[in-house]
């Protein structure tokens, strides 16, 4: 009968689709594509590059409420004391400087990089001493770190 014989023509069709689409497959998985060696120094490359970033990230500290009518060559100083409230031994400084746009009557956060990220993580976990700290020059207790 016709309907028989049309499922006949189906069911071959199918089967030959699938072997065709099964070998395919099977020589795609044979013979996996190789990424090229552009490909793989450029993934390198973005893995390094992510890396140190980081790692320079975690060197910083940032210092808000610090007075803004400082120097700039006052500021090594003056990071210097604050840090000495906080940390001994007071970790050496690799940079100090202002960040953002000079407002009048608001202080600029200070970006501090020191030489090691464990110095950072030490002074962050002790810097609820400065609520305590006196000081005739500085008012310690208006000073956050992050």
């Amino acid at each position: 009968t016709v309907r028989e014989s049309v499922k006949q023509d189906v069911t071959s069709s199918v089967r030959d689709s699938v072997k065709s689409e099964l070998k395919s497959w099977a020589s795609v998985a044979a013979n996996p594509s190789k990424p090229t060696d552009a490909v793989v120094k450029k993934t390198v490359q973005k893995a390094v590059n992510s890396a140190m970033e980081s790692d320079s990230r975690s060197k910083n500290l940032i210092m808000y409420g610090v007075k803004e009518q400082l120097s700039t060559e006052d500021l090594p100083t003056m990071v210097n004391e604050i840090l000495q409230e906080v940390a001994y031994p007071v970790p050496e400084i690799m940079g100090a400087c202002r960040v953002g746009v000079q407002k009048r009557g608001s202080s600029r956060p200070i970006k501090v990089t020191l030489f090691h990220a464990e110095n950072v993580k030490n002074v962050l976990s002790k810097a609820s001493k400065l609520r305590t700290a006196e000081s005739p020059t500085i008012d310690f207790a208006k000073i956050y770190l992050a």
